[in-house]
């Protein structure tokens, strides 16, 4: 329309890129792509604010030369266009009213339609693109939706409230999304943003859609989460990766394990009944990985990691790193 716009950032562009302008809620301007797709090996190229803070650990994991699965993403616009396309702009401005002492039950009366709404939306109306080709592109036959906001894995953090999908078949790709999605005004989700003085209409969402890895799967966490003692790293493996995902490992069918970084002894290593999950050789081997990435990273880290028991080849106990966060 004979309109100049100037935009700034360190995005990367390729030639005929397409690019949407957008009014945000406070009356500014903004832009996004209008291919909301970010393969693997464009990751490098986006902001935090596209992808979110559990792409960006992964992003970090692959520079520094540590295996990953095959992934590719969808940008935060994708939850936007959605909000927008519904007209639930002014429902998630009522979330932002609401009081960090606000019951669960209160939130919900707002958050639930919202999320019905989203879970509802036909794949014809869902501003999500057709996936195939990208699927096809990092392989296998089950996979991961994981969310990535942006108020995820970062110094200010709303890890752990919003939703991972797991062992997810192609048919089913298109409703894990939405469930991811849908979980970004997850009453739980609401009040954590409400106590941390952000306000939930602010929390965008991107996805990520990850080869699933099948086997042991587990959590190292380069300091003590409990006591915040940096002396210490502890690694917590379950035989499930939802019970990780969840934080529903226990002490009859996990095994927990304490390690004292300056000396490498071991001073807890508590198993199930049925004997031990990890052998020693992956002991050592995920505390030497875990104190590169912290160091890599520059400061403690939780990193969730997989050990394959895949039949494909060279991936029979081959260990991938799902991502990764500051602690």
């Amino acid at each position: 329309n004979g309109h100049i716009v100037w935009f700034t950032g360190n995005e990367q562009f390729e030639p005929g890129e397409g690019i949407r302008l957008f009014r945000k809620t406070d009356g500014s301007y903004d832009w996004e792509r209008e291919d909301p797709i970010v393969p693997q090996e464009k990751m490098h190229g986006r902001e935090v604010k596209r992808i979110g803070g559990k792409a960006k650990g992964q992003r970090e994991l692959e520079e520094h030369e540590y295996p990953t699965p095959n992934r590719f993403a969808l940008e935060t616009s994708v939850l936007r266009r959605i909000i927008d396309n519904l007209g639930l702009s002014d429902e998630l401005e009522k979330l932002d009213q609401l009081s960090p002492t606000s019951k669960i039950r209160k939130i919900a009366t707002i958050a639930g339609p919202i999320m019905e709404e989203i879970l509802n939306l036909p794949e014809t109306d869902s501003h999500i693109p057709d996936l195939e080709e990208q699927l096809d592109q990092i392989g296998g036959n089950l996979f991961a939706v994981r969310s990535s906001a942006i108020l995820e894995d970062g110094k200010v953090s709303l890890a752990g409230f919003f939703h991972t999908e797991l062992y997810i078949r192609r048919e089913g790709i298109h409703s894990a999304i939405l469930q991811v999605l849908a979980s970004a005004v997850e009453p739980l989700a609401v009040k954590s943003a409400l106590g941390r003085d952000i306000k939930p209409s602010k929390t965008a969402m991107a996805v990520i859609i990850q080869k699933m890895i099948p086997g042991i799967t587990g959590t190292v966490f380069t300091k003590d989460h409990v006591t915040g003692d940096e002396r210490i790293l502890r690694i917590e493996v379950a035989r499930s990766p939802k019970q990780i995902v969840d934080g529903e490992a226990t002490r009859t069918d996990g095994q927990f394990i304490s390690i004292e970084k300056e000396t490498g002894r071991i001073t807890e290593n508590t198993m199930p009944e049925s004997g031990p999950i990890l052998s020693d050789d992956q002991v050592a081997d995920l505390i030497k990985q875990g104190l590169a990435i912290e160091k890599s990273l520059h400061g403690p880290q939780d990193i969730e990691f997989a050990i394959s028991d895949s039949d494909e080849k060279g991936e029979r106990g081959k260990t991938y790193f799902i991502q990764t966060r500051p602690l």
